[in-house]
């Protein structure tokens, strides 16, 4: 009966959906005519998404997948690793044929949408390796100076017993993706590079991949980083190398009128973008830190409050968030910022309720989820941006100017208060590029990140838990099916529809994500409207600690507002 009932849905159609299935079930059936007819089983042909799902099970463990081969079908390990062996390799340093790789893996797709530039370091061993390319020249893995050519063997043997080569310690890793969900991200380059490595020598290092990229045609719109100050400073320094492409938001304030700016490289805008979760740990360590004594008007904003919260029987926090902190610990920072959290601290009936601490969590919480959300209009988060950065205006101007405090104590670091601006700025920057340059596809802010790059040192990781830079080289390709999960199985008609503008409605319908939402771009009156009610919104949260908000930001220097017509002109819908 069960094979009837297969037979009728296969010729309904009802597996169509399953190319793995399917694939797994052509092949067991010509394994077992073959072997009926006694036939040898070297030159079968499997389906492709059998064929990578094979692959990584071979990879994942190959014991298992030997199991696996003799009860179904599959290719041999010796026939993959034939096959492996004629493939391009990915190459160490900023080289044109990784590029040249994904460029094509993009034209392979069909794409020309926008793409996510993310880098990011990871520790690795200090270890100098050889490494054979694929037209078999050696090269010197480790130096902190860069990978270096050699031209035989017996130089390569005399470069490792050299005392004088210094041993690099960090990996840099950059990631090319699509910004649409489930798509991986492609590696693109890796640098080996040295304890004291600077902003500066990371600058050469970006310029030479932009060189690269565009001439394969490949123009990211938006690069990551996690929001450490060299990170930031290489972002400052690629910003001020190039033109600028402005966007002005008018406020009936002079003072608060916006003038947000990014680079254009290559004729299209690229914003700098921080990593939304390194800033959701970022703010959480400004409450840890005991240098700071943070106050918010009459408000107090410091270490005890969350301690009692942690410690009390009913508490959202855990112990270990407050006592021996992970300070990179991406769940403690989230159950921090949650609902559950404010929402027990405006419930606390014994002694004063800590309002700064309330006005903090939420209004940063609320700019952080504005990145993360996979829901809310685009218009909202605009909004959550515009609100958090008047807020941030506000607080770090009653601060500044109070005869008693300091911004050295009663503030966050300069350090936090730049990524948090950086952070709605970029948010509202990445929505406007999109309109203008990208109206077809949706904006998935929270693809623009260094999530990706973070993923493949996990896996990385996953693989060898104490790796050096030549491990990274020979590791990639094995991390980067690890990472096409579920979309490396797919057909290739699949994965082209998965990343064409004109499929999304129907094939992201089974993401539960509102993609029609995603491709609505407000208009500038819009945005304009967003500000004002942001504003108002940022008055009655201070008003509430004793911050009158509207005297404060009439106090800041009013902003220089580009007298000639900008990129936008934001007074009327350009759309």
């Amino acid at each position: 009966v069960i094979w009837r009932e297969f037979t009728r849905g296969a010729l309904r159609g009802d597996f169509k959906g399953n190319e793995v299935f399917m694939g797994l079930v052509e092949a067991v059936m010509i394994k077992s005519e073959w072997q009926a007819k006694g036939k040898q089983l070297t030159n079968m042909t499997y389906s492709t998404p059998f064929n990578e799902l094979c692959n990584l099970l071979a990879d994942l463990a190959p014991r298992a997948y030997r199991v696996f081969k003799y009860h179904f079908a599959g290719r041999s390990l010796r026939s993959m690793r034939a096959v492996r062996s004629i493939l391009p390799k990915f190459e160490p340093g900023i080289s044109l044929n990784n590029v040249a790789m994904v460029a094509a893996s993009l034209r392979c797709l069909g794409y020309g949408g926008p793409l996510a530039l993310a880098r990011d370091e990871t520790k690795v061993e200090a270890a100098l390796q050889g490494y054979q390319d694929a037209a078999k020249e050696w090269h010197l893995l480790g130096p902190c100076t860069g990978e270096v050519v050699v031209k035989s063997v017996d130089a390569l043997d005399a470069l490792l017993q050299d005392p004088s080569i210094k041993k690099g310690t960090k990996a840099c890793v950059w990631t090319l993706g699509i910004p649409l969900p489930g798509i991986p991200a492609f590696v693109v380059a890796a640098k080996c590079l040295g304890e004291d490595s600077d902003a500066q020598q990371l600058v050469e290092m970006d310029a030479s991949l932009f060189d690269l990229l565009r001439t394969q045609g490949i123009r990211p719109c938006s690069i990551a980083a996690d929001g450490a100050e060299v990170e930031r400073s290489v972002q400052r320094q690629l910003a001020i190398s190039n033109e600028f492409y402005t966007y002005t938001i008018y406020h009936a304030l002079p003072t608060l009128t916006l003038v947000l700016q990014t680079p254009i490289v290559d004729g299209i805008p690229v914003v700098m973008v921080q990593d939304s979760k390194h800033a959701y740990k970022t703010a959480r360590n400004q409450l840890l830190a005991g240098a700071r004594f943070l106050v918010m008007g009459d408000h107090p904003l410091h270490y005890e409050q969350l301690h009692n919260i942690a410690h009390s029987p009913i508490g959202p926090l855990f112990v270990r968030d407050v006592e021996k902190v992970d300070k990179q610990d991406d769940r403690a920072a989230a159950r921090l910022f949650s609902p559950e959290t404010i929402e027990f601290l405006c419930k606390l009936q014994e002694g004063p309720k800590p309002l700064g601490l309330i006005v903090y969590l939420f209004i940063i919480g609320e700019i952080l989820d504005a990145w993360q959300n996979r829901e809310i209009p685009h218009i909202k988060r605009i909004q959550l941006g515009l609100r958090a950065r008047a807020f941030l205006m506000a607080w770090h101007t009653h601060v500044k100017v109070h005869p008693d405090h300091t911004t050295h104590v009663q503030f966050i670091s300069s350090q936090s208060h730049k990524i948090l601006l950086s952070m709605c700025d970029s948010l509202i920057l990445l929505v406007i590029v999109y309109r203008k340059y990208y109206p077809e596809y949706p904006l998935c802010p929270w693809l623009h990140s260094t999530e990706c790059v973070e993923h493949l040192f996990g896996i990385l990781r996953q693989l060898r838990d104490d790796f050096t830079f030549s491990n990274i080289i020979y590791m990639v390709p094995k991390a980067v099916r690890y990472m096409s999960g579920a979309f490396g199985v797919l057909s290739i008609e699949e994965q082209a529809n998965k990343t064409a503008a004109g499929y999304h409605h129907t094939y992201f319908k089974s993401q539960d994500l509102d993609i029609a939402a995603l491709m609505v771009y407000p208009s500038d009156t819009e945005i304009s409207g967003a500000f004002d009610a942001a504003t108002t919104e940022v008055e009655g949260l201070l008003r509430a600690v004793g911050i009158n908000a509207m005297t404060l930001w009439s106090q800041m220097d009013p902003v220089q507002v580009p007298t000639a017509p900008s990129s936008e002109t934001p007074r009327e819908d350009t759309d």
